[in-house]
């Protein structure tokens, strides 16, 4: 009799144990299915029920290229498209997708194209929780607000972010924040829906340590701007057809060093109580206004 209740017992977990499992790859199709187990082989429709069924630190892939919903991240997780698949997400309302992994958590949003349509709120908003944000190889295109917002630690690679309110935006209120974009084209963030978000194409704010590499902006109200405790350093960017190509606001510290900004109404901008920083290996040329305010010169070690 013991035996035999030894033997129920084990069946009964074996049975139940696929309830439960999760999966450290899943996948998602235009022809998959919510109720699926959300493999590869049996991949599911939307993002939010694969992730629902992910490991912390797994992964999810678009097989198949097609729409696929906005969705929220809520753990530790890599989202992407598969080589050669395009895994297009439209939102008209709210944002695009939200990250809201929980403390610690490092996300990673690859290959993916996502459209607010003149009216959506974000593209990526990283304003729940988290700890390390990595956006790569995305397009970001028509957000009335943001293409990208985080109140968390982040890198942005390899993207483009178009007709926007604004392009890239950090800021933290309360702890200190680091940003990193490098190859990143933004264009047009003229504020679509709410001029007050302030149509910059890279803007550092409170507690915000920001470095960029190897970025152009290109009509914007402000190309890159840093405000309040901020610090922003670039290197190898263009800022051109803007107001402003690059504005230090009061409090803020910007680096220039190997940086072309052309053609616009003015082209540095260094308010009072703030400090811009040039290596001198600048070229400030053909703006309505080359230089206003008072540039700081340092010497290349």
């Amino acid at each position: 009799m013991r035996t035999c209740f030894r033997t129920l017992a084990l069946c009964a977990l074996v049975v139940a144990t696929p309830l439960y499992a999760q999966n450290n790859r899943s996948a998602v199709s235009i022809s998959g299915m919510d109720t699926a187990t959300c493999t590869v082989p049996d991949p599911c429709r939307t993002f939010n029920v694969a992730l629902s069924k992910t490991n912390a630190g797994g992964e999810v892939v678009a097989l198949t290229s097609g729409g696929y919903g906005p969705f929220t991240v809520d753990r530790p997780a890599t989202v992407l498209a598969a080589p050669g698949v395009y895994a297009a997400l439209v939102s008209t309302t709210g944002d695009t997708v939200l990250i809201n992994a929980g403390s610690g958590a490092r996300v990673v949003i690859r290959n993916l194209a996502l459209y607010g349509m003149g009216a959506g709120n974000a593209g990526v908003s990283a304003t729940g929780s988290g700890e390390e944000i990595h956006i790569e190889n995305c397009i970001i295109d028509g957000f009335a607000n943001y293409g990208v917002i985080s109140f968390f630690n982040i890198t942005v690679a390899d993207t483009t972010v178009r007709n926007c309110g604004s392009g890239i935006w950090i800021d933290n209120a309360a702890a200190i924040v680091k940003g990193h974009v490098e190859h990143v084209l933004i264009e047009d963030t003229r504020g679509l829906a709410t001029p007050n978000f302030s149509n910059v194409g890279v803007l550092a704010a409170r507690n915000a340590t920001v470095t960029v590499r190897n970025t152009v902006v290109v009509r914007s109200g402000y190309g890159f701007y840093a405000e309040l405790t901020a610090a922003l350093t670039l290197e190898n960017a263009l800022a051109s057809r803007s107001a402003i190509g690059i504005f230090s606001n009061a409090g803020a510290l910007i680096r220039i060093s190997n940086c072309v900004v052309t053609d616009n109404t003015t082209g540095l901008q260094v308010a009072i109580g703030s400090t811009m920083e040039t290596f001198q290996n600048n070229k400030i040329r053909g703006n309505g206004t080359d230089v206003s305010g008072t540039l700081t010169t340092v010497a290349q070690q």
